[in-house]
């Protein structure tokens, strides 16, 4: 498991932090008229208060991408130490990393605009002014890769979970497949409806000249709408390799997991790549441009974000990072948006961070009210009548069979939860590593495993629901209970 979860978080890390270095790494070369994504005269791009700026800039940026580079692959290190720990630690670094990243991005923008206000750059003339291309916009059909494209994707994934459902295998009825099948088919229908937004947004107007127009909002489009099919079929991908595995082997085993998981993440790279190369073969396009338009609103964008109250867009392009869109803050919903969040992140990050911690500290509990019996750890409870055990046994070890975890949590340390065992069908799991012996208790609808980290104490569960279990049933326990032969540890 450590092993595992090195290889996925070390790629994470990478990926996050070479995609944000380099997304925008061209913000203090001069593009479009702008340099730090303000609009500056051609004639005072060498200007020594700009060029400090983005030398500063440029020197702080690399520094910080190479020490966090550094500090992502030592943080998967933690993975061998403790899961709780290495969780909550990523956590704050991934949040201390992107937090600080958007801090060096906005804080030079801010800093040439007000050079640029110092020194009267202002183009009076072309602000507030709103550039139509009539005949580009007859052509916006031919800009983009067509939506239905990702009906097919749809269609293989929506058939083989009606085949799952039918079929009736543990997979649907442990809701395993359930909640996989919704993420497939939710992730397409994510991308389908950003690949129709994107198809319909309004085109940018950068020339006099239609066809440079043309060009550079088709490029534009196809990338994005081609990276939204890509990461689509990609999708689709990972959900029929579980299909198939299931089908082939009629289990679902860790490793497949660790693929079906990487095939998402290579998603994510198929959504990305073509909206990352897409930025050179724009700027080629404009650099031959000997007609190009420059609209000078920076005073929407002065705090790093947009903010027009005259513009009824929610969302538009961001002025820093052609990968990505800004919300416009002056737009009521933004701040809803925003705002909902934050909340759900906080809380999310809260919940988890209680979780793991009930985890590393859980601590099996058991009670017996009468004839009935409850074991409790984590959050997780399993209670039945004793009148309900069809058997109940000290054994060593688990059985030699594969288990897969449902709903709890499974590390090198604990088992807790929900599993299913490719034998013994629907269990649950109270177990710490390494101790014996272990209670297994067979119920009509599961089974259940305990164990403790105390000397005697499985023993003395054994011993309470054999005493109480054979006062209520004629014959004797004996009857429906066994012990093996095996000595505790």
């Amino acid at each position: 498991m450590g092993i595992v979860m090195f290889v996925i978080f070390l790629l994470t890390d990478l990926f996050t932090v070479l995609i944000c270095k380099y997304a925008y790494a061209k913000r203090d070369q001069y593009a479009e008229g702008m340099i730090m994504g303000v609009h500056i005269p051609a004639e005072e791009v060498n200007n020594e208060e700009v060029q400090k700026i983005c030398r500063e800039s440029r020197k702080v940026w690399n520094r910080f991408h190479r020490v966090n580079l550094a500090l992502g692959c030592l943080v998967c290190g933690l993975c061998f130490y403790g899961l709780e720990v290495f969780v909550l630690v990523w956590m704050i670094w991934l949040l201390v990393y992107l937090a600080v990243t958007y801090y060096l991005v906005i804080l030079p923008h801010r800093q040439m605009y007000q050079v640029k206000m110092r020194n009267h750059w202002v183009n009076t003339g072309s602000m507030h002014k709103v550039c139509i291309d009539t005949e580009l916009a007859a052509m916006s059909g031919k800009m983009v890769y067509n939506w239905k494209w990702h009906l097919p994707a749809a269609a293989m994934i929506l058939a083989s979970g009606v085949m799952l459902v039918r079929s009736g295998t543990w997979f649907v009825q442990d809701n395993t497949g359930w909640i996989l099948l919704a993420a497939a088919l939710g992730i397409t229908l994510i991308f389908l409806v950003f690949h129709l937004w994107f198809a319909g947004r309004r085109n940018i107007v950068y020339s006099q000249n239609t066809e440079v127009n043309f060009a550079v909002n088709q490029a534009v489009k196809r990338a994005w709408t081609g990276g939204f099919l890509a990461a689509d079929y990609l999708n689709c991908i990972s959900w029929m390799f579980l299909v198939v595995r299931l089908w082939g082997n009629h289990w679902i085993s860790g490793t497949d997991y660790v693929v079906y998981t990487f095939l998402q993440m290579m998603a994510a790279g198929g959504f990305l790549l073509p909206v990352l190369f897409i930025h050179k073969k724009k700027q080629r396009i404009l650099a031959q441009d000997t007609e190009p338009i420059y609209v000078d609103d920076d005073e929407y964008w002065k705090n790093g974000w947009y903010n027009n109250p005259h513009d009824s867009h929610l969302m538009v392009q961001d002025r820093l990072c052609g990968m990505n869109f800004s919300f416009n803050m002056a737009h009521p919903a933004s701040w809803v948006i925003y705002g909902a969040t934050v909340v759900l992140l906080a809380g999310t990050l809260l919940w988890l961070g209680i979780v793991l911690v009930s985890f590393h500290n859980a601590e099996v509990v058991f009670s017996l009210e009468g004839t009935e019996a409850q074991f409790e750890a984590a959050g997780y409870q399993c209670s039945f009548a004793l009148e309900d055990v069809e058997q109940a046994e000290l054994i060593e070890q688990l059985p030699e069979e594969k288990f897969a975890k449902i709903n709890g949590g499974a590390t090198e340390d604990y088992d807790i939860g929900h599993f299913r065992g490719s034998k013994s069908g629907k269990c649950m799991m109270f177990l710490r590593t390494g101790y014996t012996p272990i209670l297994k208790i067979t119920l009509p609808d599961k089974v259940v495993f305990v164990n403790s980290e105390k000397d005697g104490e499985v023993e003395s569960w054994y011993e309470a629901i054999r005493e109480n279990a054979g006062n209520r049933i004629s014959g004797g326990i004996a009857s429906i209970l066994s012990i093996s032969n095996i000595s505790a540890a």
